[in-house]
Parts: C-alpha cells; sequence; structure tokens
C-alpha cells in the first residue's frame, strides 16, 4: 500500500500484530508490541514528515512511538533497514479493532529569525 503527499512517497511494507502486553510494555521492549513498517522517501528540500496520530476504526487512538534511522548515528543500522525506514510501535491494540488510521504530516518547514536586544546595563 502506497500513498504520496507533498512529493514525500509513504510504503506500508509490514504489519506484524502481537498480543497486547500486560502491563502495556513495563520495560520498553518494542520487540514484543505490535510493529508498522513504513518506508519514507526522503522529502523534498524544505518538507518535514512526522507520525501525527493513529486511530481505530472504533474512534480510540492509540498511543505509538516511532524509530527511524537518524536514531542509529554512528552505528549500523538494524537487519532490513534502509534510510527510508520508519518503524512504528503500538502501546496495545484493541482486540476488536478492524482498521487502523495512520496519519503522517508532511509539511513545509518554516523559519523564523529574531534578534534579541538585551537593555542598557547602566
Amino acid at each position: 500500500m502506497t500513498n504520496v503527499v507533498n512529493g514525500v512517497e509513504f510504503v506500508l511494507k509490514e504489519f506484524e500484530r502481537k498480543p497486547n502486553l500486560t502491563p502495556p510494555n513495563p520495560h520498553g521492549f518494542e520487540w514484543m508490541e505490535t510493529r508498522i513498517h513504513f518506508e519514507v522517501s526522503t522529502p523534498p528540500q524544505g518538507v518535514a514528515v512526522s507520525l501525527l496520530q493513529i486511530v481505530t476504526d472504533q474512534g480510540e487512538k492509540i498511543k505509538a512511538s516511532y524509530e527511524e534511522p537518524s536514531e542509529y548515528q554512528g552505528h549500523d543500522l538494524p537487519k532490513g533497514w534502509t534510510k527510508f525506514t520508519r518503524i512504528i510501535h503500538l502501546d496495545h491494540n484493541p482486540t476488536n479493532a478492524k482498521t487502523l488510521d495512520i496519519t503522517w504530516v508532511a509539511q513545509k518547514t518554516r523559519t523564523v529569525e529574531f534578534l534579541v536586544k538585551p537593555p542598557n546595563a547602566e
């Protein structure tokens, strides 16, 4: 499944559903959570990409975290990863959910410059 937004291609590569942990992942073992693997092309100059939200068909927002290659600077990437890999880890996935609506943001970056002048020290 592929979508293109603002010149950025999002490709769903893998969905690996795992049983919910009880309590939800108390020790940060992401490999034990439901995982969604995306390949996200390098955004054009001036466009930033980030995960906005994940919502089930029941309207429940799912808490998630995601990894990207920039987190591995100076280290080898995990096997099967490319510079375009984004891995989403779901804290839980309701058993009655039939679909997930995953919303990414691909937006133009904005730059603001300003100068702050300290008060006179007199």
